[in-house]
Parts: structure tokens; C-alpha cells; sequence
């Protein structure tokens, strides 16, 4: 009897569907850098009621000159989660970048690439002294830094998938890497843009996404349920 109660709640318990939380984390800063400001700050879009409309991505060099990088800066915190995570994606609605740049699409994409840093750029460089701003990007904006990559062929909502990066930060806790997201076009072999809304401009539409993480998390009840299935089947085999 006791092992029919048993194999009973066993397949009670794996008939039961695997449920999940999903956590949606906006951006706590973003904004770039660009060969084609001038002083006194070369890095731009992370002020408050900000008038910058997007922060762009684009090939290095482009038109001649230094490219230009957008950052995403988030406030995570790895203790929050208890481990690994299902899924994770960044996303973003993108628009024209405007100025002469290239605009994805079918027929000309862009290639487009997030990457982990590790470090802060708005802690880390002087943002008057533009080479501290390309020294940054250069020494963390590299094929080796790359997470995720897209081949971007219209405008509007873009998705990375970044749940390698999200599950790195949490088994990292800040030891190595910041919580901080940089994009280029680096893979792209032709002159490629691709601007993200800035979250704080203040004509930010209804319909725009501000870059944010949707990070899907598995409920701790599956968590049990799947350990509760193990404790059976070692009971069976003994």
C-alpha cells in the first residue's frame, strides 16, 4: 500500500506542468559615445529628462570616423536569484538612426552584437577626455566580449538572447562583471546602424520599449517537484 501511495504521488507530481516567473528589468542608465561629439561630454543619453531620442550601435569606423557605442546599464542584483535562469532576453525598440547612417533591412541587415563588460564606462572613463571613452571601447567592445548577436533586417522591437550573460552575472555576484550591457557592429562587414530608444528621453512613445531584461525564472515549486520525482525513482531502485 505504501508503495502504491507512493508511485501515485510520484506521477501526481510529474504530471504536473512546469511553471515559471517572469521578471521584466528596465534600464537603469543608458546613453553612448560617438566620434562625432565634441566636449565636454562624450558620453550622452544617460541624463535625466534627457533629449537625446536613441542611442545608436554602428561599425567602427563609420563615415571615416570613431563608431559609435551604446551601453545599457542595469541595477541587478545576483542574490536575488536563487540560480541559473531559464531564459533571459534583451529588447529594445529600435528606429531609423537618422544623420546619413545605413538602416537595416532585408536586403542590407545588421549585424549587431552585445557584450559583456567588465567594468562601469560612466565610473571608468573621464567623460571630458574622449580618448579615455575609445580606450574603454576598444579594450571591452571586442569579438572575445561578444554574448549575444543579431541580424537585424527591420526597425522596431529587436531581442537578444542573453541568458548565458544573466547566469554568468549571477554565478559572478559583481566579482568580474559589471551589470552593464555594451553593442556594436562589430561583426558587420559593411558600414551597419541600429539606434535603441533612450529611456529617458522625454518624448519616449507609448508604444516605444525601452531597452530592458525579461528574465524568465523557474518557480520554486518545479524546483521540489523535480526532486521529490528523484527521491522516488532512488526509493524504486532500492
Amino acid at each position: 500500500m505504501k508503495m502504491q501511495l507512493i508511485s501515485s504521488f510520484a506521477a501526481l507530481a510529474l504530471a504536473v506542468p512546469a511553471t515559471a516567473q517572469v521578471v521584466t528589468l528596465d534600464v537603469d542608465q543608458d546613453y553612448m559615445s560617438s566620434g562625432f561629439f565634441f566636449g565636454p561630454d562624450f558620453l550622452r543619453g544617460q541624463e535625466d529628462n534627457s533629449t537625446r531620442a536613441t542611442n545608436r550601435a554602428t561599425s567602427n569606423p563609420v563615415f571615416g570616423v570613431n563608431g559609435e557605442t551604446a551601453y545599457f546599464s542595469f541595477d541587478f542584483d545576483p542574490s536575488a536569484f536563487s540560480g541559473p535562469v531559464q531564459s533571459a532576453v534583451f529588447r529594445s525598440t529600435t528606429v531609423a538612426p537618422g544623420f546619413g547612417l545605413p538602416e537595416a533591412s532585408v536586403g542590407d541587415p545588421a549585424v549587431i552584437s552585445l557584450h559583456s563588460l567588465t567594468a562601469d564606462p560612466l565610473a571608468t572613463v573621464d567623460l571630458a577626455d574622449a580618448s579615455t571613452v575609445f580606450a574603454f571601447r576598444d579594450a571591452q567592445i571586442t569579438t572575445s566580449s561578444i554574448v549575444a548577436t543579431e541580424s537585424i533586417t527591420s526597425l522596431g522591437l529587436v531581442e537578444f538572447d542573453v541568458t548565458g550573460l544573466i547566469n554568468t552575472w549571477i554565478a559572478d555576484a559583481g566579482a568580474t562583471f559589471d551589470f552593464t550591457i555594451g553593442s556594436s557592429a562589430l561583426l558587420d562587414q559593411t558600414e551597419a546602424a541600429v539606434a535603441f530608444v533612450n529611456s529617458s528621453f522625454t518624448g519616449l512613445l507609448p508604444t516605444d520599449v525601452a531597452p530592458q531584461l525579461v528574465i524568465t525564472v523557474p518557480e520554486p515549486a518545479t524546483a521540489s517537484l523535480v526532486a521529490v520525482a528523484g527521491l522516488i525513482g532512488l526509493r524504486r531502485r532500492r
